[in-house]
């Protein structure tokens, strides 16, 4: 069995992953040597996968939503310092990651419950649900 990502040719994303009993060749698809899904919403920029992911978390004690940015291979982004966008019902909010950490400060009323997600086109984002 043959795996490989297919690469939208005209913006480099990974658009899929297939398994083939044959090999193949053809300009949009490139061979890995294991199937691996985290490739869906990397990049294939000069010969290699680029993408990120977010973690999403409530910190209660400072009242703020954290969002730490991984590597598709999830390793920590720590040189990751561009925009995260938060997402709160419809409001977004866009702010700047630091060393691979964005944070928004998030306080409610007692007794609610909430949901924060990233939004950023070319990561796989996430979700938390919290109760404040």
């Amino acid at each position: 069995m043959y795996n490989y990502v297919q690469i939208d040719l005209v913006t480099g994303k990974a658009d899929g992953i297939s398994v083939l009993a044959s090999e193949v060749v053809a300009d949009n698809l490139i061979a890995i040597d294991t199937y691996d899904d985290r490739l869906l919403m990397c990049y294939y920029i000069d010969g290699k996968f680029e993408g990120y992911y977010t973690k999403l978390q409530y910190d209660s004690i400072n009242k703020k939503v954290v969002a730490e940015i991984f590597t598709y291979l999830d390793e920590r982004a720590l040189d990751y310092n561009a925009d995260i966008i938060f997402d709160y019902e419809g409001n977004q909010i866009i702010v700047q990651a630091v060393n691979g950490i964005a944070t928004i400060d998030f306080v409610a009323d007692a007794g609610t419950t909430h949901t924060v997600r990233t939004v950023n086109p070319t990561f796989r984002n996430s979700e938390v649900t919290f109760s404040v």
